[in-house]
């Protein structure tokens, strides 16, 4: 298995970006424009971009405020179910 990481700086707070990632409003300001569901850990989460790509259905694993957010791919139109990288902040 390949691993591989990936680091951002983002000129923001640690909240904001957790908000960003952590929440319904967030993930549709700058990722998904329909977003439904739970975004707390143990909820899930379904995102759709267009009538073509999705919905994808995502489990959050894990929701550490400020540090670490992981979601797990449970449904999606696609036959290959993924694990979406884990977001970490420094």
């Amino acid at each position: 298995m390949t691993t591989s990481s990936h680091k951002v700086t983002i000129d923001a707070s640690k909240d904001k970006i957790f908000k960003a990632i952590t929440t319904e409003q967030g993930l549709q300001g700058w990722y998904s424009p329909k977003v439904e569901g739970k975004t707390d850990k143990g909820g899930e989460v379904t995102l759709s971009f267009s009538e073509h790509e999705g919905p994808f259905r995502w489990k959050v694993a894990e929701a550490k405020p400020d540090s670490l957010v992981r979601w797990e791919c449970v449904g999606t139109s696609n036959r290959n179910r993924r694990h979406f990288p884990p977001f970490r902040q420094d």
